[in-house]
């Protein structure tokens, strides 16, 4: 079995193809999946793609604002160097 993602919270097998993977099949067909024409079953996969797939990107911004959040509360203030101050540059590796 694929693993779930931390960023988009879903697992990548089911972004890709939209629906989770089974190990083993159903050994029972669904009554309701078989009455129902191809082409509704077709739009109802594509909506369920696009919901995942919205769900992923929703879930992505917001591990990435908490990155940058937790990257923004460690990084020490920045310096302003103004004319005339002294400074001491490194420059070994020039």
């Amino acid at each position: 079995m694929s693993t779930v993602n931390a960023s988009t919270g879903v697992v990548p097998f089911q972004l890709q193809l939209g629906r989770m993977l089974q190990m083993l099949p159903p050994l029972v067909q669904d009554i309701t999946q078989a009455q129902e024409p191809e082409e509704t079953r077709a739009h109802s996969l594509m909506n369920k793609l696009n919901i995942d797939l919205m769900e992923a990107q929703d879930s992505l911004i917001t591990s990435k604002a908490s990155q940058a959040n937790s990257v923004n509360k460690k990084q020490s203030p920045q310096v302003v160097f103004k004319e005339g101050d002294h400074v001491m540059l490194a420059n070994r590796r020039q």
